[in-house]
Formats: C-alpha cells, sequence, structure tokens
C-alpha cells in the first residue's frame, strides 16, 4: 500500500483490476455454493453446530432464539452505501426479513433479522451483484472498518482517507490470520485531527497526519 496508489495492494489474488466504483469487496460465487452445502449438512446432523457455528458467523449469519431463524449483517466500510446497494438492501428487507427492515449499527453495517437459514445464501447473492459481502461481519474475525462519515467532503481533513480504509479492509478479508481470532478486532480511519471515527473506542486507530 503506497500514499500515491493506495489501491494498488489487495491481499486476495482474484481481485480484479476493475473493480466497480462503490465495490470494496470481492464477492465470490464459490463461498454461496459452500454456504448451501453446509447448511444442509448441518440440518441433517444437528449434532454438528459445533462445527457450523463458527463457519456461519464467519460468513456474517448469527442465530436467532427463534428455530431456524438467523440475523445477518452486511460490512458497509466506512459507511459507504451508493444507489445500487440501497436497492439491493431494500429486496433483502422486503423479501427475505421478517421484520422487513433492517438496522443500522454503530459500526456502519446493516443488519437484518427473522431471516431464515435456508435463505440465508439467497440474501448473499443479491448483496454481492450490488458488490456488498456479509464476510467475516461476525465472529472472531476483522469487523467491519468504520470511517470518518466526512471524509471527502469535509474542509478540517488533511486528506481522504477512504481509499486507505479499503484497501486496510480488503487486506483482512479472507486473510488466513483473520479466521479464528481470539477475539473480534475493530479498526476505525479518521482524516484529521479531531478524530471523528473516535479511534479511542478501537482496537486500532489511523489518523490522518502530515
Amino acid at each position: 500500500m503506497t500514499v500515491q496508489e493506495p489501491d494498488t495492494f489487495q491481499a486476495h489474488p482474484k481481485v480484479p483490476k476493475d473493480l466497480k466504483a462503490g465495490h470494496v469487496f470481492v464477492t465470490l460465487e464459490e463461498e454461496f455454493d459452500n454456504f448451501d452445502t453446509e447448511t444442509k449438512v448441518y440440518q441433517k446432523s444437528p449434532d454438528l453446530e459445533s462445527d457450523f457455528v463458527p463457519y456461519r458467523l464467519r460468513m456474517g449469519t448469527y442465530g436467532q432464539r427463534q428455530e431456524n431463524m438467523q440475523m445477518m449483517r452486511i460490512k458497509l466500510p466506512y459507511g459507504g452505501v451508493n444507489a445500487e446497494q440501497m436497492d439491493a438492501l431494500a429486496e433483502v428487507a422486503e423479501k427475505h426479513s421478517g421484520m422487513r427492515r433492517g438496522h443500522i449499527t454503530t459500526r456502519e453495517n446493516i443488519q437484518f433479522h427473522f431471516v431464515p437459514l435456508d435463505q440465508a445464501s439467497t440474501v448473499m447473492r443479491i448483496l454481492a451483484e450490488a458488490g456488498l459481502s456479509t464476510r467475516e461481519a461476525c465472529g472472531h474475525t476483522v469487523r467491519n472498518v468504520t470511517g470518518c462519515p466526512y471524509a471527502g467532503v469535509t474542509d478540517h481533513q488533511l486528506f481522504d482517507v477512504t481509499p486507505y480504509l479499503a484497501a486496510y479492509a480488503r487486506n483482512m478479508i479472507r486473510n488466513p490470520i483473520c479466521q479464528n481470532m481470539p477475539r473480534k478486532w475493530k479498526t476505525s480511519f479518521s482524516c484529521g485531527p479531531i478524530d471523528c471515527a473516535g479511534s479511542p473506542f478501537h482496537d486500532m486507530g489511523f489518523v490522518a497526519a502530515l
């Protein structure tokens, strides 16, 4: 990662150079196929729950107390979302969430409750079409990377930190060292000395400086 070209550092070898604007993560269809397979195995053999749960969490899917219901969390690095992605989120809310609405979290995620387990991979595919991912939004992983909501537009910034945030987030997702950490890891990026992303409240915070 360099100051001149922060987006050139990308951990996953399949990251295309033509990643669409607003798409921070690469999404992989094979992961959704695998989720389908693992879900069916678990449903046939509930005694495998101790193996299935950590995997399900890494795919951004939490079990609820209600039978077969899940909460799904979607990462929005730096809280960024475009019109195409808003449409995808609306489709998930209307067609797959029992509450027919989502929640915005303090870490700039979107969460949907009461999603049936057998619809989870469908939700992942809808989101992937718009460049959104649930990957590692839960579990002992590097969680969604938060950023200053004014980055790129505020007069207080020293420079726009969002490209560096995106490169950091891409480096961590699917990274072998981040798949089973001792605990979840939370990171923030602020664009100047006012520390608009609240670095003291994170495990690690980056604050722009010149």
